[in-house]
């Protein structure tokens, strides 16, 4: 095993965890440590990919676990980079989602507008989280029956699944707040299909504020995760796990099972404005056979 080696699991699908990468490596670098990733997939679980790292590194990083993981049988220090996994004995560093889904939806709401609905991003505790601060800033501005939750699963597909149920289904919101930027970007997308102007009739804001969301035809708004930060916050930890940094003698080695959160930040890009009319049900072309 190597001491200065640090296993890093993540999924090939995440164009938020793709970003962390370069992040990850420069913080390891920086503090002395070596990277060797694995791919999740499907076939292969993340508690596979990481008991296999686990055999050749001195600790694991794990990007955006969910509980089915069963990440709790690793041996190994364990710190993750996400949603808090109770009774999971590792360091976890993530950004305050609340915090993050109460800024997307105020950010709309100073813009004007009332009819603000949001899209999740599945069952996982950063998704309700999320949901959650939308929750609050629609209550917090006595907005609580304009509310309106649609199901999605972090997929561009799921996006454009709920703006055509959004469209089909009478008048629509004059904004939508969506869980990630992946759904963000296949709402637009089927709204552009559609005939709907991004933002002159409808407002979109993201999150993870990844690089599709900055291309100049998207121009996404999205609350934005310091991948930087959350890298160096990673890496510290695990030098503090394997007793590489002065931080191991107050937290006591393998005790340091504490967590992290970060305060995420708006970047306001051309998908968000003040509302106009609402467009009407019959100036949108029909749902694709």
């Amino acid at each position: 095993m190597d001491r200065k080696r640090i296993g890093v699991v993540l999924s090939a699908r995440s164009p938020f965890e793709w970003d962390l990468v370069d992040d990850l490596y420069d913080a390891a670098d920086a503090a002395g440590y070596r990277l060797d990733m694995g791919l999740y997939s499907p076939r292969r679980s993340r508690f596979r990919v990481a008991a296999e790292l686990a055999e050749r590194c001195a600790a694991v990083i794990v990007v955006g676990p969910d509980r089915a993981d069963r990440l709790d049988r690793l041996t190994s220090p364990l710190v993750v980079i996400g949603e808090r996994i109770p009774d999971l004995d590792a360091v976890t560093i993530g950004t305050d989602e609340w915090l993050g889904g109460e800024i997307a939806t105020q950010h709309l709401i100073d813009l004007g507008h009332t009819a603000i609905a949001h899209i999740g991003g599945g069952e996982n505790s950063g998704a309700a989280e999320r949901l959650r601060g939308y929750l609050d800033a629609m209550a917090a501005a006595g907005l609580r029956e304009q509310v309106r939750v649609f199901d999605g699963d972090y997929t561009e597909q799921s996006g454009a699944r709920v703006a055509d149920e959004i469209l089909d289904g009478g008048t629509p919101p004059t904004a939508v707040f969506a869980a990630n930027d992946r759904i963000a970007v296949g709402f637009i997308a089927e709204l552009r299909r559609r005939g709907v102007r991004v933002p002159e009739d409808i407002s979109v804001v993201g999150y993870d504020d990844t690089e599709h969301a900055a291309l100049a035809h998207i121009a996404l708004t999205s609350v934005r995760q310091d991948t930087a930060q959350l890298a160096e916050s990673g890496v510290a930890a695990v030098a503090a796990l394997l007793g590489d940094s002065e931080e191991s003698a107050d937290t006591g080695g393998f005790g340091y099972y504490g967590s992290v959160a970060l305060d995420p930040a708006l970047t306001v890009r051309e998908s968000t404005a003040p509302p106009r009319t609402a467009p009407t049900a019959p100036r949108f072309a029909p749902t694709a056979p």
